[in-house]
């Protein structure tokens, strides 16, 4: 999911979505926004504090994360508007950013495989017809078996998410 914020496509820095956060070195020495308050953010504030981020900001809709978060990270209601660098939030208050990382929330989508092999999932922590949420065993008659030959990496999405991709890979 993509907000729309006004001033948002005239941001002068970066702007990405956490879909597409690989590594959290890109950002040391930066100061970065996290716009959303669920898994995603609080793993890539976790990321960005280890590898060297200047300072983090998480951006809530409608509820604080609320752990004791370390000294360069702290949380701010929703991002209201943007213009150049500068970021304003509900609450009045504001800052400059050098990018802003999108954890708003995506849909799994897999148009490339037959339906009947594809993870019908919403937030579960255990997914159907994954042995140990990995492995796809839909053995049925009447469906399309991989033999165990798919696997479904990072697919659960409850808690420790970057702990567990780099577990399953």
């Amino acid at each position: 999911y993509i907000p729309d914020f006004a001033g948002i496509d005239k941001f002068e820095g970066r702007i990405m979505h956490s879909h597409d956060f690989r590594n959290a070195r890109e950002f040391t020495g930066q100061k970065i926004l996290l716009i959303g308050s669920s898994y995603s953010a609080e793993d890539i504030a976790l990321q960005l504090f280890k590898f060297g981020a200047e300072h983090i900001t998480i951006s809530y809709r409608t509820n604080k994360i609320g752990f004791k978060w370390p000294e360069k990270i702290h949380e701010v209601p929703l991002l209201t508007e943007m213009e150049g660098k500068t970021c304003y939030f509900k609450d009045g208050s504001s800052g400059e950013y050098d990018a802003i990382i999108l954890c708003t929330g995506y849909q799994h989508h897999f148009p490339f495989m037959p339906s009947e092999l594809t993870l019908q999932n919403g937030n579960l922590f255990n997914l159907p017809n994954l042995y140990r949420n990995l492995q796809w065993h839909g053995v049925t008659d009447d469906k399309i078996d991989a033999s165990g030959r798919l696997f479904y990496m990072g697919m659960q999405n409850e808690f420790y998410t970057f702990t567990m991709f780099m577990m399953q890979g």
